[in-house]
């Protein structure tokens, strides 16, 4: 019974590394955001669904613009869907 046990608990920490390290990650890069600037000369292309991108991301900004308003905080939204996929 005693290993039984033990194994529970090694799965429950590694579950908890798995969803805590990602987590970790995105709460540091939203409490640390990066000192480089997030719109590129390219974003224009993107926001505003220009000729040569493809349509998914600018669809995706289209979804997020009633959630979060504002571009910039698409990046945390960006950011928070990144640690999840890490986990």
């Amino acid at each position: 019974m005693e290993s039984a046990g033990l194994g529970l608990w090694r799965k429950a920490w590694v579950v908890s590394g798995i969803f805590f390290i990602p987590a970790l990650y995105v709460v540091v890069l939203l409490a640390y955001p990066p000192s480089e600037t997030l719109l590129a000369p390219d974003s224009y292309s993107y926001v505003n669904f220009g000729a040569t991108r493809t349509s998914g991301y600018p669809f995706f900004l289209q979804l997020l613009k009633p959630i979060v308003g504002d571009l910039s905080d698409v990046t945390k939204v960006q950011l928070t869907i990144y640690g999840a996929s890490a986990a």
